[in-house]
């Protein structure tokens, strides 16, 4: 029985023995490498035995990173004696060359991930496990960006945005590569796209454009600058902005911006009557001086508006005209009881002239608060039947003075023909010097025939 006892307290002993032998290390923090694609990076951890043995150790690294040329040196082989010796080790690496990458607007790139296990043997030893930790940087970056020329940060509101506005998204875009031998990598066919979602088609479908900014060279930047036309029949709430930049490099990576962050919103006044439409249908009278002049209008602001009065005036055309039988016009957007439709008739007085005239429109809210004005062109024609008839011109034909020795080309003179009344032509003086002129040729011919007669009788 004796002897039994002090078997079992000897295997007790020897039990108790192995397992306070332990194999433990300790590993230091890893930093988060953050590098671009197809760049060298470097960095180190060290292992402390914290066990109560000599430990003969390696180092392998699973879970993912195989693309990213991983070597620890040492590796293999690493003597580290017990009590709080370390070992320092070193990690080198490259970025896979063809990896794809996304910057947000906190996070510089993509992270990749790999575990890092410290062994002794086959075995791995407590507190021999690590992550290690790659940020795959996009080596495309905002140098600077702005909306309606306001700049923009990541997670920031673009307000102050009126229906119908126009915004100009505009900035700079750089390549974060250096220019050195050891990068100097170009970013090709680089395009930014800006989403703005749910804006358009009664909040149903968004709007979009894009970009080509090109080719990027190392430590440069381009420009881009794109515009949004808000639509007027929209709600005044916050919209989401996407703004998405991609190139890829001269070794096939692709790099990516994408920031979801970003909001835009629409604001209104509390009264905002609009004129959307105005025209004069038709836009040129002449014999006919009827006219329709078309109007629309639209409740833009917060609050619903049931005093809305519509002022037609041209005092060049005598029109002077208010209608205050206008339905009340509800707030919002994507409803006919926001909007107003008629059609006026009006007749312009035959003594107007002819020449283009305006007629203004001014739309009120609360009666007489002016809240938008329009003005359209009305063209009025002289009536053709009213136009007098043009003069026609006569060529008068007048030859050169007889004995000139040196002949010169008739003069053609032009006299404006007019038609001659009853008794004109006697009662003028044209006709008593055609008159005279005849009776003097007459009597010339008479000497000449009575001279030559009297010659005739002397001969014979």
């Amino acid at each position: 029985m004796k002897r039994l006892f002090a078997i079992g307290l000897f295997l007790i002993t020897i039990l108790a023995l192995s397992v306070s032998a332990t194999k433990s290390v300790e590993l230091s923090t890893i930093s988060t490498i953050t590098e671009k694609p197809s760049v060298d990076f470097q960095t180190t951890f060290t292992i402390k035995n914290t066990g109560d043995e000599n430990l003969t150790l390696n180092i392998e690294l699973v879970d993912g990173l195989s693309n990213f040329n991983i070597n620890f040196f040492p590796s293999i082989d690493i003597f580290i004696e017990n009590g709080t010796t370390s070992a320092p080790i070193t990690v080198n690496g490259t970025v896979y060359r063809k990896v794809e990458t996304t910057r947000t607007g906190t996070v510089d790139g993509t992270t990749f991930s790999g575990t890092i296990n410290v062994k002794s043997g086959t075995t791995t030893v407590s507190g021999g496990s690590t992550r290690l930790n790659i940020i795959a940087e996009s080596a495309l970056k905002f140098k600077k960006i702005k909306a309606d020329g306001n700049s923009l940060d990541y997670d920031k509101n673009t307000d102050e945005i009126k229906p119908g506005d126009t915004v100009k998204f505009t900035g700079e875009i750089e390549n974060l590569y250096d220019d050195s031998d050891d990068e100097d990598i170009d970013l090709e066919d680089v395009e930014i796209t800006i989403t703005i979602e749910g804006i358009d088609d009664e909040g149903s479908e968004d709007v979009d454009d894009s970009e080509d900014v090109g080719d990027i060279n190392p430590e440069e930047e381009e420009s881009f600058s794109i515009e949004f036309k808000i639509p007027e029949d929209i709600e005044a709430e916050k919209y989401e902005v996407i703004i998405t930049v991609e190139g890829e490099d001269e070794n096939g990576a692709t790099h990516y911006i994408e920031w979801t962050e970003l909001t835009l919103e629409v604001e209104k006044d509390r009264n905002d009557i609009w004129i959307t439409k105005a025209s004069a249908s038709p836009s040129k009278v002449s014999c006919s001086r009827d006219i329709d002049i078309n109007i629309e209008l639209k409740n833009q602001g917060e609050k619903d508006e049931d005093d809305v009065v519509l002022r037609i005036e041209s005092s060049a055309l005598g029109i002077d005209f208010e209608d205050i039988s206008i339905p009340e016009l509800e707030s919002g957007a994507y409803d006919e009881d926001t909007e107003y439709k008629k059609t006026y008739p009006f007749t312009v007085d035959d003594k107007v002239k002819a020449g283009t005239y305006t007629i203004t429109l001014k739309a009120y809210y609360n009666t007489d608060t002016l809240s938008d004005t329009e003005n359209i062109d009305l063209i009025v024609e002289k009536c053709a039947t009213e136009e007098d008839e043009e003069e026609e011109d006569v060529i008068v034909v007048t030859p050169p003075p007889e004995g000139d020795e040196d002949e010169e080309e008739p003069e053609i003179i032009t006299t404006p023909y007019t038609e001659l009344t009853e008794g004109g032509l006697l009662s003028s003086n044209t006709y008593m010097i055609l008159l005279t002129g005849a009776i003097v040729v007459a009597v010339i011919v008479i000497l000449v025939m009575f001279a030559i007669l009297l010659k005739m009788k002397k001969t014979v």
